[in-house]
C-alpha cells in the first residue's frame, strides 16, 4: 500500500483532502492533491453515503499516484453521534 510509504507531506495532504471531502462533498464529488514536487498526486472520490443507527458512513475512493506509479482504494468512513470524527475503515 503506497500511501504508507508517501512522503510525511503527501500522506499529511491525503489526509486532509480525504477529511474535507467527508465533511464537505457532495455523493461524486472529487477532491484533488499534488505534493509540492509535483511527482505525487491524489484523488479521493466519495461513492455514497448510507445511514446507521446513529450516524452515517460514506464509501470513499481514492487514487494515489507515487512514484509514477498509480494504485486505488476503496474505504469507509463512519460517523457517530457518540463519538467525536470520522473512523475510518479499509474495505
Amino acid at each position: 500500500m503506497w500511501k504508507g510509504k508517501l512522503p510525511d507531506a503527501d500522506r499529511v495532504l491525503h489526509a486532509q483532502t480525504v477529511y474535507m471531502i467527508l465533511n464537505n462533498a457532495d455523493n461524486g464529488d472529487i477532491g484533488e492533491w499534488y505534493s509540492q514536487s509535483g511527482s505525487n498526486y491524489g484523488k479521493v472520490r466519495v461513492v455514497y453515503t448510507y445511514p446507521t443507527g446513529d450516524g452515517y458512513c460514506r464509501v470513499y475512493q481514492s487514487e494515489v499516484s507515487y512514484k509514477g506509479n498509480i494504485q486505488h482504494y476503496t474505504e469507509r468512513a463512519c460517523v457517530q453521534q457518540c463519538v467525536k470524527g470520522w473512523r475510518l475503515y479499509s474495505k
